[in-house]
């Protein structure tokens, strides 16, 4: 896996130290795709990641929104590593690879 070059994107933490409190964070999902996101509380008992920017995520989540499988059951593409966005932060690009971008 490819670690992000430059400011303090490269350094990558398994997801499960992920801060859970509503602030964003640099995502790298399961197939490679960089999302700026964070972990919301949907409804009383659901809680998900979210992508920041509308349209900068996996295809495979609905409406932004990481499942386990989307509304057509296709399986999602969860995050596994997160790091802090940088000062600087506007906006993470997400790879286009194999056109996973929506």
């Amino acid at each position: 896996m490819e670690e992000a070059k430059g400011s303090r994107m490269n350094a990558w933490k398994p997801i499960v130290t992920a801060p859970k409190n509503g602030r964003h964070i640099a995502l790298l999902t399961k197939y490679g795709i960089r999302v700026v996101g964070f972990w919301d509380n949907i409804d009383d008992d659901t809680y998900c990641w979210v992508a920041t920017v509308d349209g900068e995520h996996p295809k495979c989540w609905t409406d932004g929104v990481c499942w386990a499988s989307n509304e057509d059951d296709v399986p999602s593409d969860p995050p596994v590593l997160w790091a802090e966005l940088p000062a600087s932060h506007s906006s993470v690009s997400t790879s286009t690879e194999s056109g996973n971008k929506s």
